[in-house]
C-alpha cells in the first residue's frame, strides 16, 4: 500500500479537487483506495455527496473503532456512464474538529497518523492511501510527512499559489531526514499539476514555463504535469457532487481529470517499489 499525500501551502490551490479526482479515478480502475480528509472544511465529503463528519478527530483523539467511522463510497457516485467502477473507494472524514487533533494529540504520538494509514489499509484492502491536507502549517504536520510515501502538489498558475508550492516542497525534503532515520525510506514527489490554467493568458502560461524550468517537464523525467484548465464544469460537477468525468465525461475537463489518474499510475509504474 502507498500513502500519496496532496498538498500546497496555500488555499484554494486544488487539492481537495484533486485528491477526489485521483482517488475516484484510481477506484475506477480497480485499485481499492481510501481518502482521509485532514482538513477542517470538510470538503471530501461534500465533493462525494455525503454528510460531514469528524470521524478522524473520533478516531485519533477518542479512540473510536477505525471500522465504525470508515465508510464506504457508493460506486454510483463516481463510475462513469459507461464504466461501472471495479475497485472500492472508502473515506475517513475530517470536519470542524480536525484542527484541535495536534493540541488534543499526544506530543510524542509523531507515528500516530502512520499507524493509522496502515490500519486503514489493512481493514479496507487498499492499494492507496490518499492523503488531503490543510493549508496551513501545524503541529500535526509531521506525523502526516512521516506516513507519506509520496507527495502530490496542485498548485494554481500564480506567483503566491507557485510560492506556497516552493515552501512545502522545501519543508517535505528538509524532513525527508527523520522518515529516512525512523523507516528507513524516503518521500519523493509524484510530481506538480498546474491548476485553473487560464488557457488565454500570457501570464499563466509563463509560469507554467518557469516551474518546468525549475523542475522539468513530467513526460520528460520531470514533475511538472499536464495543466487543468479552467473551465466552468468543474464547479458544476462540484454541485452536482460528482466528479467531473461523471458529470460530462467527454468534456474538457474530464480529459484533464483523467491524465492525472493517468500521470501517477506511470510514475509509480516506473518508480517500481522503489518507495516504501
Amino acid at each position: 500500500m502507498k500513502v500519496i499525500t496532496v498538498t500546497n501551502r496555500k488555499g484554494g490551490s486544488g487539492k481537495t479537487t484533486v485528491s477526489v479526482h485521483l482517488a475516484a479515478g484510481l477506484a475506477t480502475r480497480g485499485f481499492n483506495v481510501g481518502i482521509i480528509d485532514t482538513d477542517s472544511q470538510g470538503h471530501n465529503a461534500l465533493m462525494l455527496g455525503l454528510p460531514q463528519e469528524n470521524s478522524l478527530y473520533r478516531v485519533m483523539i477518542e479512540d473510536s473503532p477505525l471500522a465504525e467511522e470508515v465508510v464506504i463510497v457508493p460506486p454510483d457516485l463516481y463510475s462513469t456512464p459507461d464504466r461501472l467502477a471495479e475497485g472500492q473507494l472508502f473515506l475517513l472524514r475530517g470536519y470542524d474538529k480536525t484542527y484541535k487533533i495536534p493540541y488534543d494529540m499526544d506530543a510524542t504520538a509523531i507515528f500516530a497518523f502512520h499507524d493509522l494509514c496502515q490500519r486503514f489499509g489493512e481493514l479496507a484492502g487498499l492499494d492507496f492511501v490518499i492523503v488531503d491536507t490543510q493549508p496551513t502549517m501545524s503541529q500535526f504536520d509531521g506525523a502526516v510527512y512521516l506516513a507519506t510515501d509520496a507527495f502530490l502538489y496542485p498548485t494554481e498558475c500564480e506567483m503566491l499559489s507557485i510560492a506556497g508550492l516552493t515552501e512545502a516542497i522545501e519543508q517535505m525534503k528538509a524532513f525527508n531526514k527523520h522518515r529516512e532515520r525512523y523507516l528507513g525510506s524516503s518521500t519523493k514527489i509524484l510530481g506538480i499539476i498546474p491548476n485553473k490554467m487560464r488557457t488565454n493568458t500570457v501570464l499563466n502560461q509563463h509560469n507554467i514555463s518557469v516551474l518546468g524550468h525549475e523542475f522539468g517537464i513530467f513526460d520528460e523525467g520531470g514533475l511538472v504535469m499536464s495543466p487543468l484548465r479552467l473551465l466552468t464544469v468543474w464547479g458544476q460537477a462540484c454541485n452536482e457532487r460528482v466528479p467531473v468525468y461523471v458529470f460530462e465525461p467527454s468534456g474538457e475537463a474530464a480529459i484533464d481529470a483523467w491524465r492525472i489518474v493517468d500521470n501517477v499510475e506511470k510514475r509509480l509504474k516506473e518508480w517500481q517499489g522503489e518507495i516504501a
